[in-house]
């Protein structure tokens, strides 16, 4: 048995199905369905984000409340490729500090967000210093927080 994990498609996949920016590429995101169906991504991606990370992820979490589950969403994409600060993420979207790590644990497993490490040459600083936030799915994050696109 062999386990594939496929992200979205990169903009070289992409080839001929390239948008015609590199914003309009965020937006539009890499997920296949939307190009080779040429479907309407804003629909498809908020239909995404409903079916799949508001409903299976909130049950694997057992988020009680999804209006604070939605704000943590639109927290983690509106600080995309920022610095990651835990404490500060779980107090805006109204939880704990270890509800946050959980939630974001499993948007990671998931692999709908992973955390950059930085690169220094001393291998101690690599596995101590603050990470990056950066999501795999650059449409959801304009779907989440459109101002995250604009910002970043």
């Amino acid at each position: 048995m062999a386990l594939l994990t496929l992200l979205p498609f990169s903009i070289d996949e992409l080839g001929a199905a390239r948008a015609s920016s590199p914003d309009a590429a965020c937006i539009v995101g890499g997920y296949p369905r939307i190009h080779d169906r040429h479907l309407d991504p804003t629909h498809w991606l908020d239909d995404y984000i409903t079916a799949y990370v508001e409903r299976d992820v909130r049950q694997v979490l057992n988020v009680g409340d999804l209006n604070t589950f939605q704000t943590f969403l639109g927290l983690c994409a509106g600080r995309a490729g920022r610095l990651l600060n835990l404490a500060s993420l779980g107090a805006e979207a109204g939880v704990t500090n270890k509800t946050a790590k959980a939630w974001l644990s499993v948007l990671e497993a998931s692999f709908l967000v992973f955390q950059l490490r930085p690169y220094y040459r001393n291998v101690g600083k690599r596995l101590t210093k603050a990470r990056s936030s950066t999501s795999t799915m650059s449409g959801c994050c304009a779907v989440c927080s459109p101002s995250a696109m604009q910002n970043n």
